[in-house]
């Protein structure tokens, strides 16, 4: 099958649950506006067919500036290919890395911790108890 917009080709993607594909790629030379799709296909038999509709480009910002893979307007600094939707926001830097429209908060920790320990001239920690872990967190012990 062949697709075409603004006498220009195009790819389709990969079909996604309930639908046949779409359209992968827009080069901005299509331009914004009104845009005309034809699709030619030629089944097993020879048989050719072709289907057109139009459509409404509401934008030709498809450039990826800081070429992280991402386009505007999903990615909200394409000057920075570090800030993109996918990467892990770090909490409460006043920076939205991830995209999703805010700086994210640290998680609610549930573990809890208790020691024993003894002092005289210094100070001995006998035991240290962690418990209530979700699991993939990190413990720092310093002195």
């Amino acid at each position: 099958m062949e697709f075409e917009v603004g006498n220009q080709a195009v790819a389709l993607g990969a079909p996604t649950k309930g639908q046949s594909g779409y359209l992968a790629e827009l080069d901005s030379a299509a331009g914004a506006g009104t845009q005309t799709l034809i699709v030619r296909g030629t089944d097993a038999g020879g048989r050719q067919a072709v289907a057109t509709t139009t459509f409404e480009l509401l934008s030709t910002a498809g450039t990826d500036a800081d070429a992280d893979g991402v386009s505007p307007p999903l990615d909200c600094d394409d000057n920075n290919p570090a800030i993109h939707p996918g990467v892990i926001d770090k909490p409460r830097d006043r920076i939205d890395q991830d995209c999703a429209g805010g700086d994210a908060t640290f998680p609610e920790l549930t573990a809890t911790t208790t020691f024993v320990y003894a002092y005289k001239k210094l100070t001995l920690v006998r035991r240290i108890d962690i418990t209530r872990l979700k699991g993939g967190e990190t413990v720092t012990i310093r002195c």
